[in-house]
């Protein structure tokens, strides 16, 4: 079986399972680090397909969108969850879309004189 099988989208859990969250969003929210309940929804376009993943007891979902061909490159996500507690509490979205993908080594650009590369990405 190739690399591709494995990567493929077909393969991601759909319907009902237990998964862990993104430790970086337990954290912040201050939650237990456990699997948690998760619904897996795969909607496929004619360019592009989505994968959602929600947490009904998290009150978290994670829609990421990607291309319908190998190597299924990501094209944005949108996340959204609460933030906060009692009257203070409200809903919280982040969305990401690329831009512009530049293909170099990047390890060899970390620095702060390669921060012009910033700009070539749109993100300054």
């Amino acid at each position: 079986m190739s690399l591709v099988n494995y990567i493929s989208p077909n393969a991601l859990p759909q319907g009902d399972f237990i998964a862990l969250p993104s430790f970086v969003y337990l954290r912040f929210s201050h939650k237990q680090i456990k699997a948690y309940s998760a619904k897996g929804t795969l909607t496929k376009g004619l360019k592009t397909s989505a994968y959602e993943i929600s947490y009904k007891n998290l009150n978290r979902s994670l829609k990421i969108t990607f291309q319908n061909q190998f190597p299924y490159k990501i094209m944005g996500w949108v996340e959204t969850f609460y933030s906060g507690w009692g009257n203070n509490r409200k809903s919280l979205t982040t969305k990401a879309t690329l831009k512009k993908t530049l293909h170099i080594a990047y390890w060899e650009v970390n620095s702060n004189k390669d921060g012009y590369l910033r700009k070539e990405l749109g993100l300054k």
